[in-house]
């Protein structure tokens, strides 16, 4: 019984040394799932529509996304993913505004474009959004966005409530920054997620592993003991 025992001590060891990483894996699953993993990174909304005549020359654009947009893990990179540019294709600066995503955690989706100087009046402008621009949990957008507006002949004194409320709780860059490959849609839209870490398919066949680790796990511990009590009885039957 005793080697009965020691045998079934290093079968568990031998089964925690072999599922653990896979445990951990699906663990590491679990959190990015939490962070919606599943699908594009999805611009939701914007405060300025493609087309829209009229906007002052002077605006706060506010970029609404589906998921986090500003964590330090990917701000920097991100800020790289926004041109302004005019009807001729001239670069216009611009500044990008971040929340601070541990301290404005309900703002987190949230990106502010504004130009430097004002715009010039009676004039379209294009805000191109890269297909890079990426999520904290590393989805990216299925393609490019742009959204080409009309200025009007005036400004406007309207403060944007959120940045109002963020106050000094934000990361501002200027840039001024030439669109690349990445800065215009595909005429083909993409047909599956994007992400750098290769995402949700490897989740799932790291889940099935674990599940199939946990089977054989339970299946050689219930051999072991069906042994074990078939090896104790025949010797029962021996001695008597």
């Amino acid at each position: 019984m005793r080697k009965t025992a020691f045998f079934l001590t290093i079968i568990i060891m031998m089964i925690f040394q072999c599922g653990c990483p896979a445990f951990a894996a699906l663990t590491t699953v679990v959190e990015i799932e939490e962070d919606d993993s599943s699908g594009f990174l999805v611009m939701e909304s914007a405060s300025v529509r493609n087309g829209d005549p009229d906007i002052p020359v002077n605006p706060v654009i506010q970029l609404n996304f589906n998921k986090n947009v500003v964590s330090i893990s990917v701000m920097f990179d991100n800020v790289n993913c926004f041109h302004l540019t005019d009807a001729d294709g001239v670069v216009v600066p611009i500044r990008v505004i971040f929340p601070d995503d541990q301290l404005q955690t309900t703002f987190r989706n949230n990106i502010f474009i504004t130009p430097q100087e004002p715009l010039k009046p009676n004039s379209v402008y294009s805000l191109m959004i890269d297909n890079t621009l990426k999520a904290r949990n590393g989805d990216m957008m299925a393609d490019a966005r742009v959204l080409t507006f009309s200025t009007s002949g005036s400004a406007t004194d309207e403060i944007n409530p959120i940045l109002a409320r963020l106050g000094d709780e934000i990361m501002s860059f200027e840039t001024a920054l030439e669109p690349t490959g990445a800065s215009f849609p595909s005429a083909v839209p993409a047909t599956g997620p994007v992400s750098s870490d290769g995402p949700s398919k490897r989740g799932i066949d790291v889940s099935v592993l674990a599940v199939l680790i946990t089977a054989a796990a339970c299946l050689l511990l219930i051999a072991v003991v069906l042994i074990s009590y078939k090896h104790k009885k025949k010797r029962s039957v021996q001695e008597h």
